[in-house]
């Protein structure tokens, strides 16, 4: 259930509806603050906007502004059933398109579970986000589903009915729910973090995906004896470190590629050329 809340941070709260490409309206919060730049913060499975209000504070606080989408059949948004984060990403891409056409040029993403798979799904359509944040995301949907049947002591038979009746709800195959290989779309700043104690993603899901993101910047990190959890919540002081760290790391990276373009254009200059665009 979503409350209804009307300021978040002392700014003023912003009810919408966005629509996808495929013809849905996704209901949304969006919160304006003083940057130029804002994130868009995605939930896990079964979740909605309501859980991402402590990241959602966390980033306004940074004078960041901010877009918490349901994602398609969570909250008050449209849609009958979950995808894993396959179709979930036209949500993401919606939302994107959205804050273009608002003048944003700096938008970043930040989703959990379900919610970070998607970003992963987005990134061939996207591949230009300030950086991305993916907290707790399966690697691939066969392995999910078999840590599932393991954690839960089942045989390993119990998976096939699980794939088949999912690839049939969703359309798609479950060999195409690879967030492990769409990483390697990601060329921009890249946060990857869960808890070393999980069920859903184990440890090695969590490396196989930092091991392939091809970005320039990447940074992994586990939160001893987290699970499949709120890692906010349970680890506020470390998280926020983390988030600080890795916002400052990301401002360093950009005025480093700044300088270097700029350097690029005095030589072009110097050469005859004609400057580039900054």
């Amino acid at each position: 259930m979503v409350n209804g809340i009307t300021r978040l941070h002392n700014l003023p709260l912003q009810n919408l509806f966005i629509s996808t490409e495929d013809g849905l309206k996704i209901s949304a919060w969006y919160v304006r603050n003083t940057s130029k730049k804002v994130v868009i913060i995605l939930s896990g499975r079964g979740e909605n906007r309501q859980r991402s209000l402590g990241r959602a504070k966390l980033y306004l606080q940074r004078g960041y502004s901010v877009l918490l989408p349901d994602l398609r059949a969570t909250g008050k948004s449209e849609g009958n059933f979950m995808s894993f984060g396959w179709h979930e990403r036209k949500d993401l891409i919606a939302c994107y398109e959205f804050l273009k056409i608002k003048g944003y040029q700096h938008i970043a993403a930040h989703g959990y579970s379900l919610g970070a798979a998607t970003i992963a799904y987005s990134l061939k359509k996207i591949p230009d986000f300030e950086f991305i944040i993916m907290e707790s995301c399966y690697s691939t949907f066969c392995k999910v589903v078999h840590n599932i049947t393991t954690g839960y002591h089942l045989p390993s038979f119990a998976s096939l009915p699980m794939r088949f009746s999912t690839e049939r709800l969703i359309g798609v195959k479950s060999k195409i729910l690879v967030p492990e290989q769409f990483i390697k779309y990601s060329k921009v700043p890249t946060l990857i973090m869960s808890g070393d104690a999980e069920l859903l993603v184990k440890e090695d899901d969590t490396l196989a995906i930092f091991n392939n993101c091809a970005a320039p910047y990447r940074k992994v990190h586990f939160f001893k004896g987290g699970r499949h959890e709120n890692l906010l919540a349970r680890f506020y002081h470390e998280y926020t470190y983390l988030l600080d760290s890795f916002l400052q790391s990301v401002q360093a990276h950009q005025n480093t590629a700044l300088k270097s373009k700029e350097r690029l254009n005095d030589l072009l200059n110097q050469m005859g050329h004609k400057q580039l665009g900054i």
